[in-house]
């Protein structure tokens, strides 16, 4: 009996990852509300002048209450946003840079920023975490498009 082996991965045609990675980062900016009280952000400091957040912070506020409950809630509140906001970025990278090392460029962009928030606190806190979700992610990446 012969052994069938599995297909290719199929490389996404450029405008899909263009598309899949915008679908993402819309995704991550929702999952990202959901996560945490945005209305906190200096950026909407000058919303706070002209939209009632009251509505959005009780929502917010069932949600992480719902939700806060389940075992991997502090992992996913911490680490799928930057991963999704990753493969979104090296998806749409991969769009602009016809090479098949497009993930290389997106994993020192997602260093660089993971070192700013080391050297800047105000940025964020640096989290080694997040370099490894980084470095596996552009491996996959790397992987399914030479394959």
């Amino acid at each position: 009996m012969a052994t069938q082996s599995l297909p290719a991965l199929p490389i996404l045609h450029k405008n899909q990852n263009l598309t899949i990675g915008v679908a993402l980062i819309l995704a991550d900016i929702i999952l990202y509300g959901l996560l945490h009280d945005i209305s906190k952000l200096a950026i909407f400091s000058y919303f706070k002048n002209h939209i009632d957040f009251s509505t959005y912070s009780d929502f917010q506020s069932k949600f992480y209450l719902f939700f806060s409950k389940i075992p991997l809630y502090k992992t996913i509140n911490n680490h799928l946003g930057d991963l999704i906001w990753f493969a979104s970025f090296s998806l749409i990278i991969s769009n602009f840079l016809e090479s098949k090392y497009s993930c290389f460029f997106a994993f020192s962009i997602g260093l660089l920023t993971e070192v700013l928030q080391l050297i800047i606190p105000a940025l964020g806190t640096f989290d080694l975490l997040d370099v490894l979700t980084y470095f596996l992610t552009t491996i996959l990446f790397f992987a399914i498009r030479t394959t």
